[in-house]
């Protein structure tokens, strides 16, 4: 075993054809700006330099004590999944990472330092390690087996390694510069399209799936989700969900004390996890079963955290570095302006409402019920008069018609004033849904309401029909081209909620997308259903249809 000086040039005693080898090699690793395709054309031109049998490129991770990546070449695709997991730097790698210094050993078997190798892993003899430092930081380490033309490596394969790892310290440098470059124009990019779509008015859900959707693709993850407390405080319920594995987490509930959502709702730090399906406290996230490494981010607003955005990858894959860190934190304050921005508009809304409620109150006390009541004390006083017995009949029916007719105008000035302490209710949240949608579509759809709505649709129940509002809306809004929309939002012995229009309509014979599921899977959580009907005039209906909570 020889530990060198890494940056010693090449010994004058190598020979034109390995120089030139040298020369290709450098070459070749600098051809190409992507990092993933950079750090294999290093060990491949490592392997190809030094006669190798098998070569691999460790990347260290951030902490500098550990391997985050590990690429190989020569071993085939049926042996990496017959070895399974892929070293994490103990050992003779271990070794290498921490003092940072070539290893050259003629023998894997008899050299102290070696942890062994997995079941399934080929046999290896000769070994030679070379450390690649990007100015004073070890970015990871070329690891060589086996060369094929002697017994083992020699002092001058180490010092064309050595060589040749400075030149690609140095393109790894810059694939690196120019990744993080493009990953930060991509996540401008995304700013704006997530502030561009709170410009337009689109709903809560929306723009959270799309913040969900960006922290995917620019954190490198596999799955992304946004849980959220479910009224009541004590549990939480993954209300967005992108990604591998998404279907299995769509509005699942789970304890907030005993997760770690639930504790960086509470605390407002994000946690770094490194395998969240073997710890009890990730909630559903645990039970997918694939997923490695995982970020829990606090979703904040004004008044404190709201919620917990969620990013991970699959099973033994590296951690989120610092910079994926700080994407997933952006995106999470992007999430904070948009309930920040609900929160104003939906106070302003409750203002108007409450405003334009007072005036209707008192026009209807002022001018028609007290138009109404001299209407029927004329008709009653005219019916004295009449000596015809049908007549006289039908003059006092109509009186008696105008006297209810009265109580109820009265009972709807009761129903608009007592909702002034309740402006959270069903028939105020689903006026704003229509409202905002509305602008989208180019016309207000018509609302209605029959039975007692605010009375028996609450909690869980009532954010779930406002949910299949604004997503059935909202999809008319994208694709329908409706001139006419009517929502219908009933309760009986179940609650209905039904949304036709006049648009193009629904291919009967087209696969039904994520909408319709999603729809299906709130109905479904309640003991319901949904489906979509092609309209009697052409068009969509959609019904939505659940038993109200015993």
């Amino acid at each position: 075993m020889t530990p060198s000086d890494d940056r010693e040039p090449p010994s004058p005693h190598v020979g034109p054809r390995r120089l030139r080898g040298l020369l290709d090699a450098v070459l070749t690793v600098g051809s190409d700006l992507d990092l993933a395709a950079t750090l294999h054309r290093i060990t491949e031109a490592a392997v190809a330099l030094v006669d190798a049998r098998y070569g691999a490129l460790g990347v260290v991770d951030e902490s500098g004590t550990r391997l985050a990546e590990f690429i190989t070449v020569g071993v085939d695709d049926d042996t990496h999944r017959a070895i399974g997991a892929l070293p994490k730097g103990l050992g003779l790698l271990g070794a290498i990472i921490t003092d940072a210094t070539s290893r050259r050993i003629a023998d894997l078997h008899e050299d102290p330092e070696s942890a062994g190798f997995p079941p399934n892993h080929p046999p290896m003899t000769s070994f030679l390690g070379v450390p690649i430092r990007i100015r004073d930081r070890v970015f990871g380490n070329l690891y060589l087996t086996d060369k094929t033309t002697a017994e083992a490596f020699t002092d001058i394969d180490q010092e064309l390694v050595q060589a040749l790892s400075a030149a690609a310290a140095v393109a790894i440098d810059n694939a690196r510069l120019h990744a993080e470059t493009e990953r930060r124009q991509a996540t401008l990019a995304a700013f704006q399209q997530v502030a561009q779509a709170l410009l337009d008015g689109a709903g809560r859900d929306d723009i959270l799936g799309e913040i969900a959707a960006s922290a995917l693709a620019l954190a490198d993850a596999d799955l992304a989700a946004i849980a959220l407390p479910v009224p009541g405080g004590e549990r939480l319920r993954i209300d967005i969900a992108v990604g591998e594995g998404a279907e299995r987490l769509h509005h699942t509930t789970f304890s907030r004390n005993a997760s770690i959502s639930g504790q960086v709702l509470s605390s407002g730090e994000p946690v770094l996890l490194e395998d969240v399906s073997n710890d009890p406290r990730s909630g559903p996230f645990q039970h997918l079963g694939d997923l490695g490494p995982a970020l829990f981010v606090p979703l904040q607003a004004g008044h404190g955290p709201f919620g917990t955005l969620v990013v991970a990858r699959r099973a033994d894959t590296r951690l989120f570095d610092s910079f994926a860190q700080e994407i997933v934190g952006s995106f999470a304050g992007q999430a904070s302006l948009v309930v920040h921005h609900e929160h104003q508009r939906a106070r302003l809304q409750d203002v108007a409402l409450l405003e334009d409620r007072d005036r209707i109150a008192r026009d209807l006390h002022d001018t028609v019920v007290q138009g109404v009541f001299a209407t029927g004390l004329t008709l009653q006083g005219a019916a004295r008069l009449i000596d015809e017995p049908r007549a006289h009949d039908r003059v006092a029916a109509a009186v008696d018609q105008l006297d209810d007719i009265a109580r109820h105008i009265r009972t709807v000035i009761f129903g608009l004033e007592t909702q002034r302490a309740s402006t959270d209710n069903v028939r105020r949240r689903a006026l704003a849904v229509v409202e905002e949608v509305g602008r989208a579509i180019g016309h207000e759809p018509r609302l209605t309401f029959d039975g007692p709505v605010d009375t028996l649709v609450g909690g869980v129940l009532a954010d779930d029909v406002i949910s299949v509002l604004r997503e059935s809306l909202a999809n008319i809004a994208r694709h329908a081209r409706a001139s006419t929309v009517d929502v219908r939002i009933a309760v009986t012995d179940v609650v209905t909620v039904t949304i036709a229009d006049d648009g193009v309509g629904v291919d009967p014979d087209a696969p039904r997308g994520n909408g319709l599921r999603n729809l299906r899977e709130r109905a479904a959580a309640h003991g319901g259903g949904a489906d979509l009907e092609p309209g009697p005039a052409g068009g969509t209906v959609v019904i939505w249809q659940v038993p109200l909570p015993s």
